[in-house]
């Protein structure tokens, strides 16, 4: 850090100590319009909405500050500050993250204690044990190995590999791993029996992580994962996304690279306003469950060995329980999904078939027919409203592919957006700073003007047969329009290049 920024934060935090905030946040703006927002900033603002109670506003400070650097332990300290009123259990969470990444005894000291008050409280969260069925695959192993160590403390969690009978090179390799715990089966038990055994063998205090040893776990991966565990009571697993996966568990971003994946993690596993989506099935790559509900719902089954169904039977049975499951999108971990059962196509569908089968034999209904999305053209009318400020510019074209699979025939289409060259959108008068001014919405990630909206509607096929205005009353003096509304309808199918 050099010297005239170290005199700067100084000097904000002076501000901040004697109440003057106004003073402390021009100093923030005026800093971040000469060397760009950074982690220290987003500190000092964060706390200056602590102190003026505008929590949504320090939830979205330390968002930015964690994706400039991912790992700062003041940051992880002060959103367990954010979620100490609503949800101590993540507040828990967040304090013990603070701590993994603290660098500091003094600060140490500070976060061990709101840890410690929080468990006297009861507010205590279980550490992790995580099972790994290994067969063969070194490479991708050690690779997985080595990121655990790099994003969970391996001293108060556990690391459990079961190796399904691999050979030599995998076993010794394994047996010089000192910080795992570790069972060398001599035969090949299967996904779901190694699971068990794993499950088995764990701290029966511990909460139970399911990861396949063909992944590796981004940074925060874990901690964004049992956050959505105990984002509430019902929730009875969680799952994390990835390059390469079923179930709409997969991101949309593609890169040639495992490392461009873990470097997208960095941005992806922050605070999300939305980050879950509740499900009902969660692949077992990596899926980690509560242990008091694995206690009630009872291990795997072992029916579907070698592998395939036995997590849809384990999703099931949480469902049946009373508990959800929940995909926690800010939650990646890479998969390599080379699995040794679709090295050999022909083993691999015969497994499907087969335990696809023993499901609809033990539940009554197959659930094949539910893991996919169906559409039909069913829809007269689409309203999409005020949406699109608030999609990232470089998505329109897929969300509008989607939207027209629901489309029928000469379906209409309507919404609206707001001008970006009106001058609100750039300088909001004073007077009106605190009040609901939705061209000055600060989730917009992006603006339009009417040429550039006219130009996406074409290139997403939509024929536009209306495009009226509204100007703001308020903005007097101001002739340029205020809002867009539109409407179209998409082309037939097959029109389309």
């Amino acid at each position: 850090m050099v010297k005239d920024e170290q005199a700067m934060y100084e000097e904000i935090s002076k501000y901040i100590e004697q109440a003057c905030y106004e003073e402390a946040e021009a100093c923030i703006h005026a800093e971040t319009e000469k060397t760009g927002y950074t982690d220290i900033l987003a500190i000092l603002e964060a706390e200056i909405c602590y102190q003026k109670q505008e929590y949504q506003k320090m939830f979205s400070c330390i968002q930015r500050g964690l994706i400039y650097n991912c790992r700062n332990y003041e940051l992880y300290f002060m959103l367990g500050q954010y979620y100490l009123k609503h949800n101590p259990k993540q507040a828990y969470l967040c304090f013990e993250q603070a701590a993994y990444y603290c660098d500091d005894v003094q600060d140490q000291s500070v976060i061990e204690d709101a840890k410690e008050t929080l468990a006297i409280q009861g507010y205590r969260v279980p550490e992790v044990s995580v099972i790994i069925p290994s067969y063969r695959a070194k490479a991708e192993l050690s690779l997985c190995l080595d990121s655990l160590r790099e994003t969970i403390d391996v001293t108060s969690n556990e690391i459990i590999v079961i190796d399904n009978a691999s050979d030599d090179e995998v076993t010794e390799y394994l047996k010089r791993q000192n910080d795992i715990r570790l069972y060398c089966s001599d035969t090949n038990l299967g996904f779901p029996a190694a699971c068990n055994l794993g499950i088995i063998m764990a701290k029966p205090d511990h909460d139970i992580l399911l990861l396949h040893n063909d992944t590796m776990v981004s940074v925060n991966a874990v901690f964004w994962l049992r956050m959505g565990l105990y984002e509430s009571e019902e929730i009875g697993a969680a799952g994390s996304v990835s390059n390469s996966i079923s179930n709409h568990q997969q991101v949309k971003q593609e890169f040639e690279k495992g490392s461009d994946y873990m470097l997208f993690a960095e941005e992806n596993n922050i605070p999300m306003e939305h980050p879950y989506e509740d499900k009902l099935r969660l692949v077992g790559f990596s899926m980690i469950l509560k242990r008091s509900v694995l206690n009630r719902i009872g291990l795997l089954d072992e029916r579907f060995s070698p592998a395939y169904f036995e997590d849809d039977d384990l999703s099931y049975r949480i469902i049946q329980t009373g508990y959800k499951l929940l995909l926690c999108k800010n939650s990646f971990v890479y998969h390599f999904s080379k699995g040794s059962f679709r090295k050999n196509l022909r083993l691999y569908f015969d497994l499907v078939d087969k335990n696809a089968a023993k499901f609809k034999e033990k539940w009554g209904f197959d659930c094949q027919y539910y893991r996919y999305e169906r559409y039909t053209d069913c829809f007269d009318q689409i309203l999409t409203g005020g949406i699109w400020e608030h999609i990232p510019k470089e998505h329109v074209s897929a969300v509008f592919r989607k939207l027209r699979r629901w489309a029928g025939k000469d379906c209409m289409i309507t919404g609206s957006i707001y001008n970006r060259e009106h001058p609100w959108c750039h300088l909001l008068p004073k007077e009106y700073k605190n009040q609901d001014i939705g061209i000055a919405d600060a989730d917009h990630v992006t603006g339009y003007t009417a040429e550039e909206w006219i130009d996406l509607l074409n290139a997403a096929g939509i024929r536009v047969e209306e495009f009226s205005f509204v100007k703001e009353s308020r903005a007097e003096g101001v002739t340029e329009p205020y809002q867009y509304f539109w409407r179209g309808r998409f082309a037939q199918r097959g029109s389309l290049s």
